[in-house]
């Protein structure tokens, strides 16, 4: 290990809720140090969906409030200091950069690592040339060739839309399981924030503007090509997204970039032992966390969409430095957790809009053809799922166990819950009777050689051959 470093707070995720629950402690007097897998240059991916506008502490004001940054440093494992042979208080995170191991120990931990984008299989999901919705910030100046889709639920696709169109990409057409008419239920709600409702009046403006087709109460029943994406195939769908019998049509696409709303992050308050339970309407896990972000573990919190699903900051992250800084015996500015509060209460109609229009629909999962892939990574499908319950698999664990699904880089945090839904209903019990996968390191993909670092094969000593 080199480099390592000690502080009081390591909030680990520099978007929107970690920067400013970082600045907000560092203005309180504690040493903070936040960390981020990303370098220094790299926006926050999606802070166009955020609901407050005001612009994100960067990290230079994190500095001048006498914070640190550890930037392009991968956390990959956590455990509490009394696991490790030294004991002490606190918690220890290994985070990799350039091939070098970093120690961070740290009195407390924010988990600021956000949400990840659900895709429920389909059929043909698996051809190259479909994407989940991030890919679309990812393509750089090197846009895809062909017409381009995007497909799935939430304000997230027409902002990814509108993205594209902005870049001059070829984008043909959005697919919306949501119809005209909730979104326009849920008019009234949005304006209690009213960027939330400009913003997405532009990104509707820039889509139409572009000649681009919005096909509204609609999802993307299969993707078809030879060897790579050439079409998708589209079906009018009710509110819970069953199908209405309708007609289908076939829409030509060299891409399709797909979300079907966001699933709370947590995977690192949950490595360190914070407690979970199964959401019905997120259909994820969620950590168990109090309005200002305490988890079940003392000296560890969550805020953002770590713990609440939602890229709507809404004061959370000044309520959870106000916690930190509580346990320091310190204080965060009082008319910032005042603003905080305010700010909370204002946004609540907005955020229960955006969480209902990102809601899991389980007919979607119901419906997934049997030879679709439901683990990529493990070349799991929805007959081997099958199989396992039959075989007598009756949980997520002894599915992974069965089935090896889970066991990819994600770990399961994508097919964990698509594997579980399927097992719950065919066994026609609820998913939380399903159980949680245990969380394990590594938290993200790191390589042996990094972990193993330089070394010579004579370094490595061999002991004398045991007695005969």
């Amino acid at each position: 290990m080199s480099g390592d470093v000690t502080c009081d707070v390591a909030v680990v995720g520099a978007g929107d809720s970690g920067r400013r629950c970082a600045l907000y402690c560092a203005e309180a007097g504690l040493d903070v140090c936040l960390i981020d897998e990303n370098s220094h240059g790299t926006p926050d991916r999606r802070a166009w969906l955020r609901l407050d506008q005001s612009g994100t502490p960067d990290a230079a004001a994190l500095r001048r409030a006498g914070g640190r940054t550890l930037f392009s440093h991968t956390v990959w494992t956590a455990l509490a200091m009394d696991e490790l042979p030294t004991g002490g208080e606190g918690f220890w995170l290994s985070a990799m950069h350039a091939g070098r191991d970093t120690a961070i120990k740290a009195r407390a931990v924010v988990d600021a690592t956000g949400m990840g984008v659900r895709v429920v299989p389909f059929e043909g999901w698996t051809l190259p040339g479909v994407f989940d919705f991030d890919d679309a910030f990812g393509f750089g100046e090197a846009l895809p060739d062909g017409p381009i889709v995007v497909a799935g639920a939430g304000l997230a696709i027409y902002a990814a839309a509108a993205h594209l169109v902005r870049a001059g990409a070829p984008l043909t057409a959005v697919i919306d399981l949501e119809s005209d008419g909730v979104w326009r239920a849920r008019r009234g709600a949005l304006r209690a924030v009213p960027d939330a409702l400009r913003m997405a009046i532009r990104w509707l403006r820039t889509i139409r503007g572009a000649g681009v087709e919005v096909v509204p109460g609609a999802r993307v029943r299969a993707a078809r090509g030879e060897g790579a994406l050439e079409a998708v195939v589209v079906e009018s769908v009710d509110a819970e997204a069953r199908a209405l019998g309708e007609p289908e049509r076939s829409i030509a696409a060299g891409s399709l970039l797909v979300s079907h709303g966001f699933m709370p992050g947590g995977n690192l308050a949950a490595l360190l032992g914070a407690s979970r339970r199964y959401d019905e309407r997120f259909g994820a896990p969620i950590l168990n966390v109090d309005e200002r972000g305490r988890t079940s573990v003392d000296g560890l919190f969550a805020v953002g969409g770590a713990a609440r699903g939602h890229s709507v900051d809404a004061g959370d992250a000044a309520l959870c430095a106000a916690a930190v800084a509580a346990d320091f015996g310190v204080s965060v500015d009082e008319a910032t957790v005042e603003a905080a509060m305010r700010d909370r209460d204002c946004h609540a109609p907005a955020v229960a809009a955006l969480r209902d229009a990102e809601r899991l629909r389980t007919p979607l999962i119901s419906v997934i053809p049997a030879t679709t892939t439901i683990c990529a990574y493990e070349g799991v499908t929805r007959a081997d799922v099958d199989a396992a319950v039959d075989q007598g698999a009756g949980d997520v664990s002894q599915l992974k166990h069965f089935t090896r699904l889970g066991m990819g880089p994600c770990r399961g945090r994508q097919c964990g819950e698509i594997a579980a839904h399927l097992m719950a209903q065919k066994l026609g019990k609820p998913r939380s009777a399903m159980g949680l996968l245990t969380p394990r390191p590594p938290l993200r993909a790191v390589t042996l050689g990094d972990l193993v670092g330089e070394f010579s094969y004579a370094d490595i000593p061999i002991p004398a051959p045991a007695p005969l």
